[in-house]
């Protein structure tokens, strides 16, 4: 210990000291083996938190537990796993980029003004689908096929079909009126 650091040290090694270094001024926590546990840096005022080994667990059993920051909040890691009975976020703006994604969820609503989704292709599989439009339903497509197993069915209070060429209707018996 020299002039710029007082320190108090543990019977195991483990020692707190205020070190001075020109205008700076820093509060250590190193453990038995020189290791930084914790420093803050009292002219910028940053506090850092480091645990050489081992684990670190913040523990609240009977109370909450508040995360706030003035400015970002970045979180790096090589897996995360978040549990919880009920989450509520609320995003002013959101962007996420990631290789896949998975959901497993028993209900899901969305609600937006505009939704939009563009991708290579779409493969939708339900046992039922059901959509209902209030004004239009539109498809627009370069080709466009419907392959139906059992019946099809259309119901409308006028029908338009129209063609460039040729039209075919091809069936074991045709009933029209």
């Amino acid at each position: 210990m020299n002039d710029d650091e007082k320190a108090i040290e543990s019977s195991n090694g483990t020692r707190v000291a205020v070190v001075r270094r020109g205008a700076t001024e820093r509060i250590e926590v190193r453990d038995r083996a020189s290791r930084l546990i914790f420093e803050l840096d009292t002219t910028t005022h940053k506090a850092t938190l480091c645990v050489p080994e081992g684990d670190l667990a913040v523990h609240a059993p009977n109370g909450n537990i508040d995360l706030v920051a003035g400015g970002s909040v970045s979180i790096q890691s090589k897996s995360l796993a978040v549990t919880a009975e009920r989450a509520e976020l609320r995003l002013k703006d959101v962007a996420f980029a990631g290789l896949r994604l998975a959901a497993k969820i028993g209900d899901l609503t969305i609600a937006g003004e505009r939704i939009e989704t563009r991708a290579e292709r779409i493969f939708e599989r339900a046992k039922s689908v059901f959509r209902t439009a209030d004004d239009l339903a539109q498809l627009k497509a370069g080709r466009a096929r419907t392959v139906v197993e059992g019946s099809y069915a259309v119901r409308s209070g006028h029908t338009s079909i129209e063609s460039r060429q040729e039209t075919k209707i091809d069936g074991s018996e045709i009933l029209l009126g």
